[in-house]
């Protein structure tokens, strides 16, 4: 049986939340950007779309294209909470293998669940209507038998759609979409292969015997001519279990020079994969960052750590340690990362200190767990009843 492949996408995810938490915003045009107009548009809202105006768009050119256009500030630690929301709602309803793409999307191996539902659209129809009950918010759905094929599908009927893509549906469904509506053809890529004739999906899919197209696209070549045809052997990466290393980045679009911007990254970065490895009830033992300037030049510094790290402010002062030791002062930063590695999960911890061969009553639980918080660092291991919200 051929897998079943969802990739679930929030719409206009930044807006959607901002118009969840204020509904007299509904059915208007709103961005998500700031008071700064020289800055750029990070979401627009559906009804704002039909402006022109869209994400990375400079904020005064927005306001030229809608003058009553509604403006509100990024906040971000809001986005992060429903993000949190949406992920545990679909591993409730859709299991456990499922990969974070970014803050609003995921792809999830939905074949063992499809083998007992009488239909699958209908399942994921009434989980768009539960997602949108509980956060307020729509999301689209994609199908199909790869990675691939289910992001492509999820773009198709936007907002709050599912879209069932088949191999057998890529020559009428796929091939005629533009080249720019391909993943992984990037903005720059898109023109320069319009020059070469590859207009359209279906046209990259016949390129293999191109020399000009094999030259332009590089090492991605051969990859992206297979997704063209339908193909993709990428499995989604359950991070309960394959996870190596849990890392995030950011690309500004503007270059940061004051270091208080900096912090204020590392802060979000340090948060970002601290949820993620809580999430996956691990431990990490070593910490890497990445620094690429403006003139493309990168700078990766790691650090091993005898006592594990998984809580925010922890990640957030290790990486602003090495950031501090390394940087060039004044040179403007284009790109920051964190990433967090050899990781290891709670329960393998537990084991090599022979916790279970140890005679474990109420009496004797809590000085296990204080033995470990000081071989591994206070408050990492907690008892199961006292396990609750937390600060991050």
């Amino acid at each position: 049986m051929a897998k079943v492949i969802l990739h679930i996408d929030l719409d206009a995810f930044f807006a959607s939340v901002e118009i969840s938490k204020n509904p007299a915003f509904k059915d208007k045009p709103l961005i998500v950007g700031g008071k700064f107009k020289r800055g750029v548009v990070s979401a627009a809202s559906y009804p704002a779309r039909k402006y022109g105006v869209h994400s990375g768009m400079p904020i005064v050119q927005a306001l030229k294209l809608c003058p009553h256009l509604i403006n509100v500030d990024v906040d971000m630690e809001t986005y992060k909470a429903y993000s949190n929301m949406f992920f545990e709602i679909i591993r409730d309803k859709c299991g456990d293998k499922l990969e974070i793409g970014s803050i609003d999307e995921c792809y999830v191996d939905f074949t063992s669940k499809a083998l007992s539902l009488n239909s699958v659209e209908k399942y994921l129809k009434d989980l768009q209507q539960y997602v949108t009950n509980k956060l307020g918010i729509t999301c689209s759905i994609g199908v199909a038998p790869n990675k691939f094929l289910a992001k492509m599908a999820s773009d198709m009927n936007k907002p709050n759609g599912v879209t069932i893509l088949r191999k057998r549906d890529i020559k009428k469904k796929l091939w005629p979409l533009p080249i720019e509506k391909m993943y992984g053809i990037g903005r720059k890529t898109a023109p320069r292969l319009r020059e070469l004739g590859v207009t359209t999906i279906g046209d990259l899919a016949n390129s293999f015997d191109s020399y000009e197209v094999r030259h332009l696209l590089g090492k991605g070549f051969f990859t992206l001519i297979e997704w063209s045809n339908g193909n993709d052997k990428r499995e989604v990466i359950d991070y309960h279990v394959d996870a190596k290393s849990i890392g995030n980045s950011r690309t500004f679009m503007r270059n940061l020079t004051d270091i208080e911007e900096v912090k204020k990254e590392f802060l979000d970065l340090a948060a970002s994969v601290s949820n993620r490895i809580v999430m996956v009830n691990s431990l990490a033992f070593g910490l890497s960052i990445v620094i690429k300037y403006e003139d493309f030049s990168v700078v990766n510094r790691s650090q091993t750590y005898d006592r594990p790290i998984c809580n925010k402010d922890e990640i957030y002062l290790k990486a602003l340690k090495l950031f501090e030791d390394n940087y060039i002062p004044g040179k403007p930063v284009r790109l920051l990362g964190i990433t967090l590695t050899d990781i290891r999960e709670k329960n393998s911890i537990l084991k090599q200190l022979n916790i279970f061969d140890m005679e474990i009553n109420k009496e004797s639980t809590n000085d296990i767990i204080n033995k470990l918080n000081e071989v591994y660092g206070k408050d990492v291991f907690k008892k199961a009843s006292k396990v609750g919200g937390s600060d991050d």
